[in-house]
């Protein structure tokens, strides 16, 4: 049977999240345009990159969520990550780390690759000048 995993937010987090479908066997993602979240991911933020994760062997497809029954719903790590941080702990965490721990996996599960590509080679040498603060161009 194949699980349907929701996943809300910015992109960054739908990707990071991929590390855990990955982990607990694949399935259908459904993206969830939430109130709750900082960005909201309509269909036109995360057309762009259904390209990508169906590429990924582990993801059967990828749909829009409509208040579908899920099997895992990515987003629980925001409640195990906003508690830690109102007690002041966790501040150095990654993303991921957080999402791990939200459903019980193993964090060497991350120093593991999730994402995989079709090399593009469009020069010998691409630099990316994203970050945390950077303004989007």
């Amino acid at each position: 049977m194949t699980k349907i995993f929701r996943t809300a937010g910015d992109l960054g987090d739908s990707l990071y999240a991929m590390a855990v479908v990955k982990h607990l066997g694949g399935g259908i993602i459904a993206f969830e345009a939430a109130n709750y979240t900082r960005v909201r991911l309509t269909p036109e933020k995360w057309k762009c990159i259904v390209p990508l994760l169906r590429a990924q062997p582990y993801i059967s497809d990828v749909v829009e969520w409509t208040g579908q029954h899920v099997d895992v719903n990515l987003n629980d790590f925001r409640a195990v990550m906003i508690k830690a941080l109102r007690r002041g702990m966790g501040k150095d965490r990654s993303l991921i780390s957080w999402m791990l721990e939200a459903h019980q996996i193993s964090q060497g599960v991350q120093s593991q690759p999730w994402l995989t590509v079709e090399p593009n080679k469009v020069a010998r040498v691409v630099f990316n000048r994203t970050g945390p603060g950077r303004p989007a161009q």
